[in-house]
Order: C-alpha cells, then sequence, then structure tokens
C-alpha cells in the first residue's frame, strides 16, 4: 500500500493550536518509518478547510489517488483532511469507491474493506461542525469584545495590545510612535498631501510599520480612513460602538481628514508649470484660471493668466504674472507680521487659554459625576434585575439608555480634554505662519506658494488684471487686528472672536 502524508495547518481562530506544520511532518514520517509504512510524497499546506476547492495541495493529491498513484493517506487527525461537507463527502465515496483504501492517523484507521458509512458520516460530520462552531465562536467573542469597547483584533498602527486577561485585554498608544499620527493627519488636511507624500513624510520622521518595515501607501490609506483613531469600532457585519481607549485624535479632526481626503482628485502633472495655476477663478463667470507661457523672437518669455472661457468669452481679459503677483504680495503684507508682535500675540492669547481653563476643569468635574451617576444607576439596575423586580427586557432597555448616555458623556470629556490643546497648537502654528508667510511666498518653490495661497484663502479671483483674496479665518482677523489703531487692546477685546480654521 502506497501512502501520501498530508499535513494542513489553518490560521483560524483556536486551531492556531493545532501542530505546527514542522512538527506533523516530522511526527508522521517518524511514524511511516517505524510502521515500515510506503511513503510517496509529503503534502503541506497553511490552508483552512473551512471553504471547499482552495486548497492546492489537496486537491493534487486527490487526483493523484484517482490517478492510483497511491492509495492511502497518513494524516494527524481526520480534521487535517477537511472541515467542509464537499470535500467530506468526496473523500468518503473515494473510501467507498475502494479508490482510497485507507487514512490511517496515529492514533485511528479508517480502512475501506470495514468502514462503516454511518461513522464516518457522523467522524466528517463532527468536523465540518466543529469550523461552524468555531465560526460561530468566533463572532461571538468579537461582539462580546465590542460590547466591552475592547478593541476587536490586533492593535492597529500608531497602537499596541495590552493587558493580561480577557477583560483587560485592550489597546494603548505606542509610546514610541503614538504623537506622529496627529502630526501625520495636520500634514494631510494643511498641505492636502498625496498618500505618496504621505509616505515619504513617515520616512523622515523615522516612522516604521510594527514588522520594521516601510508602510505601504495601501497601508496608509487604511489607517487615514480607520475611525478607531477617534475611539469608534467600526467592523462588517456588526454594530459600532465607541471604545474605551485613549483616542489620538478628536471625532471633528477625524471628520475634517475624511473631508479632505474625498475631496482630493488625481493631480493633473503639466509639462510646463506655472505658479498660480489651479489657485485662481474668473471673477465673471467663476470658472478655472489658467497660464500659458509666450516666447518673443528675442527669447524672453512672458507668462499669461486668463479665463479657460470653457462657457464662452466672458470678457475677462490677459494678465501678466508679475502684475499678478505684486498684488499677492501686497495682499500677503497685510497678514504678515513681525517677530515682536508675534510674541505679543502669542502673550495675549496664552492669558486667554489659562483663563478660560478654569471653566475647563469645572466641565471636566461635571462629567465625571455625571459618569459616577451613570455607573451607580447600572449597578442598582443590576441588582433590581438579581432580585426579579424588573424583567429582562426592562432591564436590557433601561441598561442600553444609561450606556448610550455614558458613551456620548465619555465622547465629551475627550472633547475637552483635547480642544484646549488642539487650540493652542492651532494658534502656535497660525502665529508662526503669519511670521513666516512673506519669506515664503518670495523664496518658496511654486509648489510652496501654491500651498500656501490654499491654506490662507478661500478663493482668489481675478478680473480684468485685479486681484481679490477672500481670506480664510483667522487670515482675515489678522487684517483687522494690523489696521487698528491699537492691534493688541483690540485682541484682548475681541480675542474670543479669533478662532482659527473655523
Amino acid at each position: 500500500m502506497k501512502y501520501f502524508i498530508y499535513c494542513r495547518k489553518s490560521t483560524e481562530g483556536e486551531e492556531r493550536q493545532a501542530l505546527s506544520l514542522p512538527a506533523q511532518v516530522r511526527e508522521l514520517q517518524e511514524y511511516a518509518k517505524s510502521n515500515n509504512l510506503e511513503v510517496v510524497k509529503t503534502y503541506s499546506e497553511a490552508k483552512s478547510g473551512k471553504t471547499p476547492n482552495k486548497r492546492e495541495q489537496f486537491n493534487e493529491m486527490i487526483e493523484r489517488i484517482k490517478k492510483g498513484d497511491a492509495d492511502a493517506i497518513l494524516c494527524w487527525h481526520t480534521s487535517r483532511l477537511s472541515r467542509n461537507p464537499l470535500e467530506s463527502g468526496i473523500i468518503q465515496q473515494m473510501i467507498t469507491d475502494e479508490e482510497l483504501l485507507e487514512i490511517r492517523t496515529p492514533i485511528d484507521l479508517i480502512s475501506s474493506f470495514n468502514a462503516n458509512d454511518i461513522l464516518l458520516g457522523v467522524q466528517f460530520g463532527n468536523n465540518s461542525q466543529y469550523s461552524k462552531d468555531l465560526s460561530r465562536n468566533t463572532k461571538r467573542g468579537i461582539r462580546e469584545k465590542i460590547y466591552r469597547g475592547q478593541y476587536p483584533s490586533v492593535a492597529p498602527a500608531f497602537y499596541l495590545n495590552f493587558g493580561a486577561t480577557k477583560d483587560d485585554k485592550n489597546i494603548i498608544p505606542d509610546p514610541k510612535n503614538f504623537k506622529f499620527y496627529e502630526k501625520l493627519v495636520d500634514e494631510v488636511i494643511s498641505k492636502k498631501l498625496s498618500l505618496s507624500e504621505c509616505r515619504q513624510q513617515l520616512i523622515t520622521w523615522g516612522v516604521r510599520n510594527k514588522k520594521g518595515g516601510l508602510f505601504h501607501k495601501s497601508a496608509i490609506a487604511h489607517i487615514l480612513r480607520n475611525p478607531c483613531y477617534y475611539g469608534l469600532i467600526r467592523r462588517t457585519g456588526y454594530d459600532e460602538a465607541m471604545g474605551k481607549w485613549q483616542p489620538l485624535i478628536t471625532k471633528e479632526k477625524w471628520l475634517l481628514l475624511q473631508s479632505v481626503l474625498d475631496g482630493k482628485s488625481t493631480p493633473y502633472y503639466a509639462r510646463v508649470k506655472h505658479q498660480f495655476k489651479g489657485v485662481m477663478k474668473c471673477g465673471r463667470c467663476g470658472l478655472s484660471i489658467t497660464a500659458y507661457t509666450k516666447v518673443k523672437k528675442s527669447g524672453k518669455k512672458y507668462i499669461y493668466y486668463c479665463c479657460t472661457k470653457k462657457k464662452g468669452d466672458c470678457g475677462n481679459s490677459l494678465t501678466r504674472e508679475e502684475i499678478i503677483e505684486s498684488q499677492i504680495l501686497k495682499a500677503i503684507d497685510s497678514i504678515a507680521i513681525s517677530k515682536e508682535f508675534s510674541v505679543r500675540l502669542k502673550k495675549l492669547t496664552e492669558e486667554k487659554l489659562n483663563a478660560e481653563h478654569k471653566h475647563e476643569i469645572k466641565t471636566k468635574e461635571n462629567i465625571e459625576l455625571e459618569l459616577k451617576r451613570h455607573s451607580a444607576e447600572l449597578d442598582q439596575l443590576l441588582q433590581m434585575r438579581l432580585s426579579d423586580e424588573i424583567s429582562k427586557s426592562e432591564y436590557l432597555d433601561n441598561k442600553g439608555k444609561i450606556n448610550i448616555k455614558i458613551e456620548n458623556l465619555e465622547e465629551l470629556r475627550s472633547d475637552v480634554k483635547f480642544s484646549r490643546e488642539d487650540l493652542r497648537k492651532k494658534l502656535e502654528l497660525f502665529f508662526d505662519t503669519s511670521f513666516n508667510i512673506k519669506k515664503v511666498f518670495t523664496n518658496g518653490s511654486f509648489e510652496d506658494k501654491q500651498k500656501l495661497l490654499k491654506a490662507i484663502t478661500e478663493e482668489i479671483l481675478l478680473d480684468n488684471g485685479k486681484i481679490s483674496l477672500n481670506l480664510k479665518k483667522p487670515w482675515d482677523t489678522m487684517v483687522l487686528i494690523k489696521t487698528a489703531p491699537n492691534s493688541t487692546e483690540m485682541l484682548r477685546v475681541k480675542g474670543s472672536n479669533l478662532q482659527p480654521w473655523s
């Protein structure tokens, strides 16, 4: 009798505890040698047996048995051969037809000469049922984790798995690189980075994935779309829930990131670059402003900007680039600040934030009191259920309502925690940008100028050689502050209106 050794290791759930492939091969080869079994070939694969027709090695072995290359199988357990009814049926039929004379394991022997179809059906059916039970148990375990607010799988990038017991297991920020996630998000929001630019930025910062390698663009795309970074558990086939781990950004910032990602389109790279192309609109018809370069016989080049006129001639005339640049530079002068003025603005802003800190502390205290009260309500509700004062449906209904209140309070607590620090960071960036804005525009590359203009303006209109800049907040406020008789006093009085990037 000739044997094929077949070894399989699944990666699903509890089957990870099955004997590893090298161990199976070693044990079965030693068993074959000690029992004088003739082995034709050893098949080994790491594939699930739950779904039929997914195992190349198994299919090849079955075809070779049908051809007569071997007539018996040696495996560690019959569950290694199949965990689905279709392939189990194929094996049983081959035994019945005596194409497969024997299935041998170190503790069992199935022979076509004395096989009992009922026992075979039970044995292989049990293997198939185990796979179904394992799937159900896995899904139930995931639902339970989500209910507890635990992350249901391996920690995502910038997080680590934590906890020794089942109830304590969750994720925590990776102390080595968690701060780079928010930095990356800020870069994407402010500079509209592409996936390639995001990857290069992570390389520049020295951030690596958990295996020590570089992030792939597909992984970065998943990271930027995953809501777990503000605390939401979203998994296909399960209800969404708020997790009980420390978020890396606020929900508002994550939603802003999604709007930026949704608004991005595939960039068009022109052969000739013009520094203001793509940042201006026609002041008459609202279409985009395009540009072209004209070379005189003398060799001198002139760059002109004009409406694309896709809706017809709107009457907007050509404008030379230097005329546009001088007007934009004048507008930038109106919001650029000196180093001394930047220091004064930062000081006044710090005073205002410190004054608001007392209100923040009081808000946090109120939230903590509410959380304790709802926690006590849950305990009381459980005692009422245990003493049969309320029905199961009443208990579950009231418990669900209280848990929703707790989730809302925890989200509010997170918002309060991050709001003041977020505001401080944004204002710090705003003041630093205002101080360096003229330098960037004067000495920066085409890309630097375009990013700057897109960052500070809602739109730029060109109408017969005249430029109109609609500044974003708080840049529009800076114009008022600089032109006020006493600019710092104006900030002290109206500082509450200085809200960056509203």
